[in-house]
C-alpha cells in the first residue's frame, strides 16, 4: 500500500522529463543531449578546419571551461587531418601541461616529428 501512496504522490509532483511511469523518459532525454553534443561538436570541428584550411591564420586558440569538450573536438580535428589533407606536410598530437616549459614542448615536437635537436638548438 505505501509504494502505491508514494507513487500516486511522485506523479503529481514529478516533472513529466524526470519521472514517468509509462516510458523511460529520461533515456530519451540522453539520447537528445548526446545529438545534441554531436551536432555542436561538428559545428565546432568545421569552424577549426576552415581556419586550418585558410593560409592567413596562423594560430588557433580553443578555450573554455572544463569538461564542454574541448580536447574531444580537437581529436576530432586531428582525426580528420590524418584522413583527409594533403595541405600539412606532418600531423602531430602533443600534450601540454599547465605548467608548460618551452624546451620540452620543443623536444615533444621534435621527437614526434622524428627530428634531433642538437644541444644548442634546444635552448633557442
Amino acid at each position: 500500500m505505501k509504494s502505491k501512496t508514494l507513487k500516486k504522490k511522485l506523479e503529481k509532483v514529478a516533472l513529466p522529463h524526470v519521472y514517468s511511469s509509462k516510458e523511460n523518459v529520461c533515456l530519451k532525454k540522453i539520447q537528445e543531449v548526446d545529438e545534441l553534443f554531436q551536432r555542436a561538436a561538428k559545428t565546432c570541428m568545421e569552424e577549426i578546419w576552415a581556419y586550418l584550411m585558410d593560409d592567413d591564420i596562423q594560430k588557433i586558440r580553443v578555450w573554455g571551461m572544463g569538461g564542454i569538450g574541448k580536447t574531444t573536438i580537437k581529436k576530432l580535428v586531428h582525426n580528420q587531418l590524418l584522413k583527409e589533407t594533403e595541405k600539412f606536410d606532418i600531423v602531430i598530437w602533443i600534450t601540454v601541461s599547465k605548467e608548460m616549459n618551452i624546451i620540452k614542448l620543443q623536444n615533444k615536437i621534435a621527437r614526434a616529428m622524428k627530428v634531433t635537436l642538437d644541444e644548442d638548438e634546444d635552448e633557442q
